[in-house]
C-alpha cells in the first residue's frame, strides 16, 4: 500500500499517511473529495478518486478508477464538457465565441483526465458561457439581419 500526501488549504504537503488515516480525516472533514492527493509513488489526483474514500451518491454504471487512473472522478459529481453546444455553437450561432467554448470544452476535458477536479470545472464553466453569450448574441444578429432585410424590402 503506497503512502499518501494531502494538501491542506494553504496548498502545503502534509503527510505521509496511510489509507486508514485518510479515512480518518474525511470523516473529520479535514479532506474531501477535491483535496489535491499524491502517492510516495508519484501518483496525482484529488481524494475523491481513492476508491472507498467516500460514500458514492448512485452507483456508477463505470467500474471505479485508481488513483491517478485517467477515468472519471469518483466520489465527485460529473463535469459537463459541452463540446457538442461548442461545436453547434460555432456552426450556427457565433464562430468566435464556439471556437473557444471548443477549445475550453477540450481543455477542461483534459484537466479531468488529469486529476485536476477544480480546473475542469473553471473551465467548464467558460464553455458554457461562451455557449451561451454565442446563441443570445446570434439570435440577436439573426433578428437584426431579419430586421434589415423586412425594412429594406418595404
Amino acid at each position: 500500500m503506497p503512502n499518501f500526501f494531502y494538501f491542506d488549504q494553504t496548498n502545503q504537503k502534509r503527510g505521509p499517511v496511510s489509507e486508514q488515516q485518510l479515512k480518518e480525516l474525511a470523516v473529520q472533514g479535514l479532506i474531501g473529495p477535491h483535496t489535491p492527493m499524491e502517492t510516495d509513488t508519484g501518483h496525482r489526483g484529488v481524494a475523491g478518486q481513492i476508491p472507498g474514500l467516500f460514500p458514492v451518491a448512485a452507483p456508477s454504471a463505470q467500474a471505479a478508477p485508481s488513483f491517478g487512473g485517467n477515468a472519471v472522478l469518483s466520489g465527485a459529481p460529473p463535469v459537463p464538457d459541452y463540446l457538442i453546444w461548442s461545436i453547434i455553437t460555432t456552426l450556427c450561432c457565433c464562430l468566435p465565441l464556439g471556437v473557444v467554448g471548443i477549445i475550453f470544452s477540450i481543455l477542461g476535458k483534459n484537466d479531468l483526465q488529469a486529476g485536476k477536479y477544480d480546473d475542469a470545472v473553471k473551465k467548464s464553466k467558460i464553455a458554457f458561457w461562451c455557449n451561451i453569450a454565442g446563441l443570445v448574441g446570434g439570435v440577436i444578429i439573426t433578428a437584426i439581419s431579419i430586421l434589415i432585410q423586412v425594412l429594406a424590402m418595404m
